[in-house]
């Protein structure tokens, strides 16, 4: 999905943002530096916060707050959550669908698969692969 927003604007700004009510496998500055690795081009830049993702938009100087969606539910959802944004700050969202190989890959279906020994390759990049595979590795 960054690589190609990065091929609809001159800069992607890519937000890792800290959510308490969510549990994810990895902390924000090991999934800063993993997306860092996979962005490596000069025109993607990476940046770490909280509270708002409208309010790091405007922070960040955005035209554009870029978002996918893999089915109708997600669509339906973005929509929404596009609006609440634009009222926020302004901003409009662009709604990239995911590519068909991808429609079924979602984090909790890749911890799963990988906590279980199960292969993740091409469901992730190849450095997150990596990462998740050492995180899941069953006991």
């Amino acid at each position: 999905m960054i690589l190609r927003a990065a091929r609809l604007f001159d800069r992607v700004v890519v937000a890792v943002l800290e959510n308490d009510s969510k549990a994810p496998a990895f902390t924000a500055a090991e999934r800063e530096e993993l997306l860092r690795a996979c962005a490596a081009d000069p025109r993607i830049e990476v940046v770490r916060g909280g509270g708002l993702t409208a309010e790091l938009a405007r922070r960040v100087g955005a035209s554009a707050i870029v978002r996918g969606a893999r089915d109708t539910q997600d669509f339906a959802a973005e929509a929404r959550m596009a609006e609440l944004n634009r009222r926020l700050c302004g901003i409009d969202t662009i709604l990239l669908p995911a590519r068909p190989e991808f429609v079924c890959v979602s984090s909790t279906a890749i911890r799963e698969i990988a906590s279980r020994g199960g292969d993740i390759t091409g469901m992730v990049p190849e450095i997150i692969r990596t990462a998740i595979e050492r995180r899941f590795a069953p006991k």
